[in-house]
């Protein structure tokens, strides 16, 4: 097993950062800071719920999806919820069966306080919501295996950790569009890739998010998949996803799984696609290698070096 590493407490409010402050700083969002060495980047909100993540009660029954955001993290709830109890096919939004562990740390709403009569629970204090959950829990969370809470790395508790991770082109692509629907990104096109390839946007460094879990693979209770994995033979990750969570289903059943997790059902399937909570567009395009109708030749070229730069010594592929 790795050597388990304690949070580097190392924290830089990003000031000189003027792009990511420019254009993503709203009445929500007032600065960003990098946390540990790997500098990752959060909102200067999630400061005041650090050490509550941290120390975040953890049960060897919880499942939870960690992914770096756009990279199938909803389709990959979807499919681990459905297999996880018994093939529900179910109309209660996924926000409130399988919600989002830190997503009260990335909005400030104290400085928005016409908002607070229209939030839900999840969103006023969701690491409570998660709390209060009934048991098995089914958590998602964008953090990298370096902020999780301290009893997962340790290995005090061993939940089941499903990761997904997506080509980076694509990734960053959907985050662009992600970021201009639901979190206020004011640039344009090329100011978001410079950001994303700096590492200057929320979660990121995507090398270093895709990295930490990797260093973990060899553990029992982590799984590694990837959406290109999903898009080709979706049935094959639904039987790796099944014999991970100890679960058993027929062909006959696992066909109709297949169905309920098709491109245009999610999409149309508003239990999943956040219409009701002003997720527009969340569910964009759903197609590998997509990001060749944005981006042109030369960022191509400019994303295949880096990809190079970053991954080339690694056995991730993309």
């Amino acid at each position: 097993m790795a050597t388990i590493k304690k949070i580097d407490p190392q924290i830089t409010n990003l000031k000189s950062d003027e792009n990511l402050l420019k254009y993503f700083t709203s009445d929500f969002r007032k600065g960003y800071i990098e946390v540990t060495n790997k500098k990752f980047v959060l909102p200067q909100y999630y400061l005041e719920f650090m050490d509550k993540i941290e120390n975040f009660e953890v049960y060897d029954t919880d499942v939870f999806v960690v992914s770096h955001p756009k990279t199938g993290t909803t389709w990959t709830q979807e499919m681990v919820w459905c297999i996880g109890n018994n093939l529900k096919f179910t109309n209660v939004e996924i926000y409130k069966r399988f919600p989002f562990l830190e997503v009260t740390p990335l909005f400030d709403f104290r400085e928005c306080p016409e908002l607070f009569g229209e939030l839900s629970d999840h969103l006023l204090d969701s690491l409570e919501y998660v709390r209060k959950l009934p048991h098995p829990r089914y958590i998602k969370t964008h953090l990298p295996w370096d902020l999780l809470p301290k009893q997962i790395r340790t290995g005090e508790r061993n939940p089941k950790i499903i990761y997904v991770y997506r080509n980076p082109k694509d990734t960053s692509v959907s985050y662009y569009y992600h970021c201009r629907a639901v979190e206020g990104f004011t640039g344009d096109f090329n100011v978001f890739m410079d950001l994303f390839l700096g590492g200057r946007l929320t979660y990121g460094p995507f090398p270093a998010h895709v990295l930490s879990i990797f260093e973990q693979k060899n553990r029992e209770n982590v799984l590694i998949i990837t959406y290109e994995e999903m898009k080709s033979d979706l049935r094959s990750v639904i039987k790796n996803v099944m014999n991970f969570l100890s679960k058993n289903y027929s062909d006959e059943e696992i066909e109709k799984l297949e169905d309920h997790l098709s491109f245009e059902s999610m999409k149309n399937n508003n239990s999943v696609n956040y219409a009701n909570t002003g997720g527009k567009n969340f569910m964009r395009a759903g197609i590998v290698g997509s990001y060749k109708n944005d981006m042109t030749p030369e960022l191509i070229n400019r994303f295949d070096n880096w990809i190079v730069d970053k991954f080339g010594k690694t056995e991730i592929k993309f």
